[in-house]
């Protein structure tokens, strides 16, 4: 630190990095997980009639197009991409 100070003065005292995690999915992947998500499970084989975060996660990573992916990790990225996995559309089939 006190080497950082005489290089810099007083700006070392306010570092320029921004801190946390950089994104871990690149855009490719991104795109995948969103049609993936926005898609039926029964489309895919799968006997259930929508995705949860746990079941969604666990089919992206059989189907390769992930390595590993959280829930809370899912579900940010959904957020972020403006997916829902409840849509009013699966609601009205519902008795």
């Amino acid at each position: 630190m006190i080497h950082n100070f005489n290089a810099d003065g007083f700006d070392s005292l306010y570092p320029k990095y921004k801190g946390g995690r950089p994104k871990t999915f690149t855009l490719p992947e991104r795109r995948e997980i969103k049609k993936f998500a926005k898609s039926k499970p029964v489309e895919h084989g799968l006997p259930f009639s929508t995705w949860s975060l746990s079941k969604l996660a666990e089919f992206l990573v059989v189907e390769g197009v992930v390595d590993d992916i959280s829930h809370e990790g899912l579900r940010i990225l959904l957020r972020e991409e403006g997916v829902s996995l409840s849509t009013p559309e699966d609601l009205e089939d519902l008795p």
